[in-house]
């Protein structure tokens, strides 16, 4: 690979020898005292960072709007999203303090709000404008013993102003919208309610065992049970005509109308999500093979639709004009014309980016994250992508090598596959048999592969491994412990791997000689780094960022509480490190010293840096799918300019002027080519530039 060096000065030992030498075994390690810069202050925050549209996890909840005209979807965690299903393209986001489990998704008939529970409140927004207007907590038990209420599901009333929700006490709240209270509480003998319906005067609920339905018209004490379903619990309960329909994971179940009689079922080849269009007289549910099925409710029976392509969905929706249906399948939302065929439109989740790449004298970069895509993209060419191949699951590292034209890149079940890199299909795949979640290095005609997997496998294969790539077969295995990264050189037999308890080791893989110190600086480590040119070596942990060269003589370090990513500049001058409480710092090389300086603090955390060979642009990957680009040598909080993920087909770069996020009616949309879709207030001029998408004026 080609590789650029770093001054030698830069590499100046501080002395302090903590080593010794073992061969053909075991390694000794003692600790040692290094020369430390202390921890600057906290940097400012990052200015222009753009709203990201897209969930960063599977989504729970989606719902039509009663016209049509808006699909919302939620995730645990994030904030619900409103989409165009005619375009594809987003509409707006509702942000909100949404918990760990969506419970909930309603649309109000009359368009007065979007609402999304979680286990312990209900929050509502202003549809158009996207305005928070309150949250509406779980009100407490009634009686001693009651304990951790959870909100389990949510549904709308028959009368709009009301809500109906579910708990875990086998209680049914009604609640009063505007006031923000609960008005009746019928405490049942069912336990966590988890399907809920409403009629105009009744509603139905089931736990896992018995479906009751209770006259809502009538006091809560003693509880008004019009009817009982023993040792029946259906699912996804929703109002068709006077009756109910809902499914016991395996049919389509009715009951009603007066609710004496037993349920009468509707053989399926088993079922899940179901949800009902009344007014068209059609239901959606997930079958038993992982695809979708259409109902007709009135004849009672499946309709030989045909919806291609779908993979694995577990949430479904149906468009009550009847244009479309909607399902959250393995990396986003697929929407689909209800009549069948291929998806229409495919919106993805954030492409969190794992890792970012130049390479070597390029403004071309690679990136690749938890969907299993690598995607390669050129700085001066922003909006152009060329995408390799997806792979069967998240990656994890990757390694590039010019060259030979090859990528290579690991998954979280352990397989590493080579790209051909020109192309962006898969060359061929490795056979290391390293174990899940290998980290990787390059070194010439060789690769060192590290698992995460602790221990020896069953035939004795270690854990760490040195492959040659032009015999394809092993040069050499060791078993090690705690592993969490690995480096390579081309020039010597060493490999080096770090360990979570902060220590650092060399294996000369021919010899057999091992070498290992501790880190003095830090007791926990997360990222293990090699610098351009191959000398030096930088270690990520609970206290800081510790320097070594390649005899594993500790030379500094930077006090940066939890760092958890490094990227060495090309002139060998100085490192940027990234926090767990999204900082952003510079760390200069002075000699044997080193000092810190505070660059940026992101609003979500750093997942990985890259910097170019012209160290002009550090890329800072963001768990919410943006990367951020400045110029080193600005010392400024503001992003060049920033890259944003809308789909798997483009990214989109804007000039970083104004504010884009945070303030609701201040707010402009693009869609994928970077062309305005719609600009929210007042007082903005737009005008294309040359170098940029946009600049805006007052």
């Amino acid at each position: 690979m080609r590789r650029l060096g770093i001054p030698s000065a830069v590499l100046l030992s501080s002395g302090l020898l903590a080593l010794s030498i073992a061969a053909c075994g075991p390694p000794s390690a003692t600790r040692s005292a290094i020369s430390v810069a202390e921890a600057p202050a906290k940097p400012g925050p990052m200015e222009s960072i753009l709203p990201f549209w897209g969930h960063r996890s599977p989504v729970d909840a989606l719902a039509f709007g009663p016209a049509g005209e808006v699909l919302y979807s939620s995730a645990p965690g994030e904030e619900v999203i409103a989409w165009n299903p005619h375009t594809g393209l987003p509409i707006r986001k509702y942000r909100g303090d949404i918990g760990d489990k969506i419970t909930g998704l309603v649309i109000d008939p009359k368009a007065r709000f979007v609402a999304v529970a979680d286990r312990h409140k209900v929050t509502f927004w202003e549809p158009l404008s996207g305005n928070k207007l309150r949250s509406v907590e779980l009100p407490p038990g009634e009686r001693p013993g009651d304990k951790d209420e959870e909100i389990t599901v949510v549904t709308g009333a028959g009368n709009p102003d009301f809500l109906l929700i579910g708990d875990n006490l086998g209680r049914l709240l009604v609640v009063d919208i505007e006031k923000g209270t609960s008005q009746k509480s019928y405490r049942t003998s069912l336990g966590p309610i988890l399907s809920l319906a409403s009629g105009n005067t009744w509603a139905v609920l089931s736990d896992k065992k018995t479906t009751m339905v209770i006259d809502l018209t009538r006091p809560s004490v003693p509880v008004p049970v019009l009817g009982v379903l023993d040792g029946l619990g259906i699912k996804d309960l929703a109002k068709f005509d006077d009756r109910v329909v809902g499914t016991d994971d395996e049919n389509l179940l009715f009951w009603g109308p007066d609710f004496k009689d037993n349920a009468r079922a509707i053989k399926s080849d088993g079922m899940g999500d179901l949800k009902v269009d009344e007014a068209m007289q059609r239901a959606l549910s997930v079958n038993g093979s992982g695809g979708l099925d259409l109902w007709d409710l009135k004849k009672k029976k499946k309709l030989d639709t045909v919806y291609e392509n779908t993979d694995i969905p577990w949430v479904v929706a149906i468009d009550p004009t009847g244009e479309f249906v909607a399902s959250a399948e393995q990396n986003g939302i697929a929407i689909r014309k209800i009549d069948g065929g291929p998806i229409a439109f495919d919106l993805h989740n954030a492409i969190v980016p794992q890792f970012l790449m130049f390479e070597p004298g390029t403004h071309r970069f690679l990136t690749a994250g938890n969907d299993g895509r690598p995607v390669r993209y050129d700085l001066k060419r922003p909006t152009s992508i060329e995408p390799f191949v997806q792979m069967d699951g998240p990656i994890v590292d990757g390694a590039l090598d010019v060259d030979a034209n090859g990528f290579y890149a690991s998954t979280t079940q352990g397989d590493v596959v080579v790209f051909d890199y020109a192309k962006g299909k898969i060359a061929h795949t490795l056979a290391p048999d390293v174990g899940p979640r290998p980290h990787i290095a390059l070194g010439g005609s060789r690769i060192a592969l590290v698992s995460e997997r602790r221990g020896l496998v069953a035939d004795g294969k270690g854990e760490l491994v040195v492959w040659d790539l032009v015999k394809d077969d092993a040069l050499g295995r060791l078993n090690v412990t705690d592993a969490i990264d690995v480096e390579f050189t081309a020039a010597t037999s060493k490999v080096f791997y770090a360990n979570k308890a902060a220590s650092v080791e060399s294996w000369s893989y021919d010899n057999q000689q091992r070498k290992q110190v501790y880190d003095s600086l830090n007791s926990k480590a997360s990222r293990l780094r090699m610098a351009p040119g191959g000398t030096m070596m930088a270690l990520c942990g609970d206290k800081g960022v510790s320097f070594f060269n390649l005899n594993l003589d500790i030379l500094s370090g930077a006090k940066l509480p939890n760092a958890v990513e490094v990227a060495f500049a090309y002139d060998g001058t100085r490192a940027v490190a990234a926090t767990a409480d999204n900082g952003v710092y510079l760390i200069y090389f002075e000699g044997d010293q080193v000092r810190t300086e505070p660059v940026v603090t992101t609003p979500t955390p750093v997942m990985t840096l890259s910097i170019s060979s012209d160290n002009r642009f550090l890329l800072v990957g963001e768990s919410r799918g943006t990367v951020a680009i400045f110029d080193l040598s600005q010392k400024s909080t503001k992003p060049i300019g920033t890259l944003q993920i809308l789909d798997d087909e483009r990214w989109v770069t804007f000039d970083p002027k104004g504010s884009f996020v945070g303030v609701p009616r201040d707010e402009i949309r693009f869609d994928v080519q970077g062309e305005i879709v719609t600009a929210v207030g007042a007082g903005y001029e737009w005008k294309r530039a040359s170098g940029e998408i946009y600049s805006i004026f007052r």
